[in-house]
Parts: C-alpha cells; sequence; structure tokens
C-alpha cells in the first residue's frame, strides 16, 4: 500500500466513524459539485437516507483521481467548522420528542430557506439520526460567528429545559403543606427508596389510597346489593299457623 492509498484508507476511515463530518461533506459535494457525480451516484445520493450508505457514495465518488476537489481538503475545511461549533451533546438521539424539537427549532432560529433537502418528503417516517443530523447540517454550516453559535446553542438548551418542566407540571397544582422535620426526612427516605421524586412518591401513595377506597366502596355496594335482592324465608306479613289438632294431642305426643 502507497501512501495515497494509506492516507485514503486513513480519510475513509474517519468518515465512517464521524457521521456528522460524513453528512456535511456530502452535503457540500452535492450543493456544489452536483454535476460531478454520475447518474447512478445521483440517485444514491437522493436516496442516502443512513450513514452506511453516505460512507459508500463517498468513497466511491473519491476513488476516482478525476474528482474536482479532493476529500484532504473537504475533511480540512471540516475541522475548522467543527472547532467552532461544538456538537449538542445533551440531546437524545433516541428521543422523538426531543429530536423534533431540535429540527424544528434550528429550523426556525436559521434562515434555512438555503438548504434544499429534496429527498425528504415525510419526516414522520424519517429515522431519527437522520433528522439529527439534518438539523445539524444546518446549524454547522450556518455563516455566523462562533459567539453567535455558542449563545444560540445556550438559549436552545434553556428552551429545552423549560420545555421539559412545562410539560411535566402541565396538569399540575401547587400544594404547600407544613410537615414535621422527622416526618419530611422519612418522606425523603422512602422516596430515594423508591427511586421517586417526593412529588412522584407522594402521587403514587394517594392513587394506592384511592385505588383501595374505591375498592372496599365497590365491596360494600356489592354486599348490600346482594342482601336487598335476597328473597325472605317468610313474608313480610306472613304468620304461623300450626296445624289443626297438634295441641289437642295427648300429653305424652306433646
Amino acid at each position: 500500500m502507497n501512501i495515497e492509498e494509506e492516507r485514503f484508507k486513513y480519510q475513509t476511515d474517519y468518515l465512517k466513524k464521524n457521521p456528522r463530518a460524513c453528512f456535511w461533506i456530502l452535503q457540500k459535494l452535492r450543493d456544489n459539485f452536483l454535476d460531478s457525480f454520475s447518474q447512478e451516484q445521483r440517485v444514491s445520493i437522493a436516496c442516502s437516507n443512513n450513514h452506511s450508505l453516505r460512507v459508500k457514495i463517498l468513497c466511491d465518488y473519491f476513488s476516482s483521481p478525476e474528482t474536482p476537489i479532493s476529500l484532504s481538503s473537504l475533511i480540512s475545511e471540516w475541522n475548522e467548522i467543527e472547532k467552532k461549533t461544538k456538537p449538542f451533546q445533551w440531546i437524545d438521539i433516541k428521543n422523538k420528542d426531543q429530536v423534533y424539537w431540535f429540527y424544528m427549532h434550528i429550523r426556525r432560529k436559521i434562515n434555512s430557506n438555503n438548504y434544499d433537502f429534496t429527498a425528504i418528503t415525510d419526516l414522520v417516517h424519517m429515522e431519527l439520526s437522520e433528522l439529527y443530523y439534518i438539523a445539524h447540517y444546518i446549524f454547522d454550516d450556518w455563516s455566523s460567528s462562533q459567539e453567535s453559535k455558542e449563545l444560540l446553542q445556550i438559549k436552545m438548551k434553556k428552551n429545552w429545559e423549560q420545555k421539559k418542566y412545562r410539560d411535566k407540571v402541565k396538569g399540575k397544582k401547587v400544594l404547600n403543606i407544613y410537615l414535621e422535620s422527622k416526618v419530611k426526612d422519612e418522606l425523603k427516605k422512602l422516596a430515594k427508596e423508591n427511586n421517586k421524586t417526593i412529588t412522584d412518591f407522594v402521587e403514587n401513595l394517594i392513587q394506592k389510597e384511592v385505588k383501595l377506597v374505591n375498592e372496599r366502596k365497590r365491596r360494600e355496594e356489592n354486599i348490600n346489593k346482594m342482601n336487598k335482592n335476597r328473597r325472605p324465608l317468610l313474608g313480610k306479613d306472613a304468620s304461623f299457623s300450626p296445624p289443626e289438632g297438634l295441641f289437642n294431642l295427648p300429653k305424652k305426643y306433646r
């Protein structure tokens, strides 16, 4: 393996390990050098909806010596961008609500009209990782100062925390109560042992008690219903009359 082959292997290994860089490089080629791709490669680009496929497209493309730009130069350009744009590490790529929020927030905050993702026709059925990389690409390619990007990241994280809190307390009311210090300490201990917050633990206790009360009421109602429907052995106005002549039997039979 000569030096060029070793360099190419190193670069392709880098792409495999860095989905964000791979997405950015392919999108840059698509935006600026689409004519340099073959018809088959263009079809592949239009359908490139996962990281492995993007790596394959780039490897095939740069295996040709007649590309208008080198992979080395694109990686160098990406490295400069990466220094200025730290990744959104607090985004959970498996959290559907968070990834959708991240994507929509980026598109609202940054003028994304310049980004044409024509292959994306249905965001609902798209892989969350793809939606994440699209949003990150818009942010990475945003021609703004490093300070502006950092400020937006700080604001976005704060906005997300506020959204989480609003969602958490939605439909809930504040309850101020006084407890003895010892009781409060015991409550904290019980909540911790059950891996719950104090609020969640108290809610759980109340829900259990409500369930027990309702079950007890149902049992009592069923018993009352059974007693009400039970037929008496004698009618309400019935009276007992002994057989005729019962008390006229000889004394020895009485």
